[in-house]
């Protein structure tokens, strides 16, 4: 049974006395052993350590250091709890959690333990419970925050993910999706295929770069074209793909991009790479739509040539023989 002790700030338990648990004392010295097991107190150098039945999410005991000056003690949990959000990574979401635990339990925190101050004798047992509560509070709150924190991000990269695969008009960053009983709440990128009739999925990297090649094949011949070929560029090796081996020797890459940031940055840190290290490739994105292009993509242009899939065998050919991108072309004026 639980009561209220009032001014004390805390819950005490009182056992409940009924049949032979109150008369006999075999069973009160077994419970007494059980309580010495998880609970004791070491003195150190004149301070109490005190070794507390609360667990921190690690499983490890939350203890508490108690130092005496006459009338007053200090109470503090010498920064265990800082100590655990540090080893799960939550350090920085630690004070604000570590301040809001000590205010409802009567605690302060002084940028690195939970500390009670001043506390008379009479009423030590309440600092010390109020002080190992907040420590423990303080910890599964930073961990709790650190972890959703993480998760967001993580969903962050799958809607990404996902958008980038079956395009932005047809996921949801957040949804409601009702259950059997009832309706759970926020479901993360959520695909609405069913929801949006006839909606077409955006064809993957893989089948989009497979059309590129058959529309490269059409206009080269199909013993002019490799399907991927490794690239080394100045820093790294890239895979590309629909490389063309013209009559010159030299070589022209044509690479599917669409307009998600992902695939932009991708094509952009390829091409650059490759253009420090060959001069002579002719490096071209081919995308849906070159008029439809939004302003974040443009950038490509700055190393490659952009051409539209559907373009003509004459454009295609053009640009497999054009070496000189707006880049170079930017370069070369900017010396003369």
């Amino acid at each position: 049974m639980a009561s209220n002790t009032g001014d004390r700030g805390y819950m005490s338990f009182m056992p409940q006395t009924s049949g032979s648990m109150a008369g006999n004392a075999t069973d009160c010295a077994l419970v007494e052993q059980a309580l010495h097991r998880i609970a004791s107190v070491d003195v150190m150098d004149g301070r109490a350590l005190v070794r507390m039945p609360v667990m921190y999410p690690s499983g490890a005991n939350c203890s508490v250091e108690v130092e005496t000056n006459k009338d007053t003690c200090r109470v503090s949990d010498m920064g265990f709890g800082l100590v655990e959000a540090e080893y799960t990574g939550a350090t920085e979401y630690y004070a604000k959690a570590a301040r809001d635990a000590s205010q409802a339990c009567g605690t302060e925190f002084d940028g690195n333990a939970v500390v009670a101050l001043g506390v008379p004798v009479s009423r030590l047992e309440s600092a010390i419970v109020c002080v190992a509560n907040a420590s423990n509070q303080a910890a599964h709150e930073a961990i709790r925050i650190a972890s959703d924190q993480k998760s967001r991000r993580r969903n962050g990269e799958v809607f990404d993910q996902a958008i980038s695969v079956s395009g932005e008009e047809h996921v949801a960053e957040s949804a409601d999706i009702e259950g059997r009983g009832n309706a759970t709440r926020d479901a993360l990128n959520w695909t609405a295929r069913e929801a949006i009739p006839c909606a077409p999925a955006r064809q993957s990297r893989r089948e989009s770069n497979d059309e590129v090649f058959d529309r490269v094949i059409r206009v080269f011949g199909e013993e002019s074209v490799a399907k991927s070929a490794e690239i080394k560029g100045r820093s790294t090796a890239w895979k590309a793909h629909n490389v063309v081996t013209l009559p010159s020797r030299h070589l022209a890459i044509f690479e599917y991009m669409t307009e998600h940031h992902n695939s932009v940055s991708n094509k952009f840190f390829m091409f650059s790479d490759i253009r420090k290290a060959h001069e002579t490739i002719s490096l071209n994105a081919v995308v849906a739509d070159v008029a439809l292009l939004g302003p974040k993509t443009q950038i490509v242009a700055d190393v490659a040539n952009l051409i539209s899939i559907n373009a003509g065998e004459v454009q295609y050919r053009h640009y497999a023989e054009a070496l000189r991108t707006a880049a170079s072309r930017h370069a070369t004026d900017s010396r003369t």
